[in-house]
């Protein structure tokens, strides 16, 4: 797949941030397209949101290329909120989130 064939995919979701550089030292969401104000609303949604198999995850989200580098040998969960839509890799070595929405979900 060419990489505008990806970039017009508007039914995947794309990487936008983890846990690490989404929140600040408050536990405020400073990134506007993720949709918790704070963290500890996150980890609420993180809490109830189900497992996926690795192909229904990939069905619908586009991994860019240094996430999963960064993942590879890792242990995660493939992660989805029922109530905001959201997508998640869960890395367990790395005690990391990684959100990826689909662009008409942002704010």
């Amino acid at each position: 797949m060419r990489i505008f064939e990806i970039l017009a995919d508007d039914s995947k979701a794309y990487y936008i941030g983890n846990c690490k550089n989404s929140f600040d030292s408050d536990g405020d969401c400073h990134l506007a397209a993720l949709p918790w104000g704070t963290v500890s609303d996150f980890a609420a949604d993180e809490e109830s949101a189900h497992k996926l198999s690795i192909q229904e995850f990939l069905k619908h989200v586009f991994v860019p290329d240094g996430v999963h580098r960064a993942l590879i040998g890792h242990v995660v969960d493939l992660l989805r909120t029922e109530s905001r839509d959201v997508y998640m890799i869960y890395d367990h070595d790395t005690d990391t989130h990684y959100f990826f929405i689909k662009s008409g979900a942002v704010k």
